[in-house]
């Protein structure tokens, strides 16, 4: 059995006249109706229909989708700074404020995952491969994250592509720590 939409012409002799659309019930699109709904079921499924659509767009409605975070890291610019205490330069990001209105927002990022000892909950991802990452010297600060998981993640390899949505949490200031970082994070594939 189908559900099918058939038009049903009002008068078979004056084509001129307008028919309606109802909804009927066939064995296959080559016979005629079996059931016709009458105007009133018919009214209630169009109901339910409207009503479905309605539901569902507004489901939605107050989520918006999460961003791409390696475009969006990837456009902030950064500074070498010099550090007294370490002896050393690094470079310090300059947080616009278009970055800093994803702040709290949620990101997803596509990356590889980066061996280090990290507590329970938290790993780094990285834009590219381990052989060509931050840390190898390979890629610029903008090309790694910080990841805060809210359960203890599965066993990963090394260059393990993972997809992670999380909020944003921007970091110009602490230089143990990742200058983007994503909190209440899950890897979603």
């Amino acid at each position: 059995m189908f559900l099918s939409a058939i038009f049903v012409q009002n008068s078979v002799e004056d084509t001129e006249e307008l028919g309606s659309l109802q909804l009927g019930l066939v064995d296959s699109p080559e016979r005629t109706a079996q059931l016709i709904c009458t105007a009133p079921l018919s009214h209630f499924i169009m109901r339910i229909f409207l009503f479905l659509l309605v539901a569902l767009a507004l489901a939605g409605f107050d989520q918006q989708p999460a961003e791409d975070g390696w475009a969006a890291f990837a456009r902030v610019a950064f500074k070498s700074t010099f550090f007294k205490e370490y002896d050393e330069y690094y470079l310090v990001p300059n947080f616009d404020s278009s970055i800093r209105a994803k702040e709290g927002k949620q990101l997803i990022i596509r990356g590889h995952y980066m061996p280090f000892e990290l507590p329970d909950n938290a790993l780094i991802v990285s834009k590219y491969p381990y052989a060509a990452c931050f840390f190898c010297g390979g890629a610029g600060p903008e090309s790694v994250a910080e990841v805060y998981l809210t359960s203890k993640p599965p066993k990963l390899k090394v260059d393990q592509v993972i997809v992670v949505k999380g909020k944003l949490r921007l970091n110009n200031t602490d230089i143990n720590h990742m200058n983007f970082i994503l909190e209440e994070a899950e890897i979603i594939n």
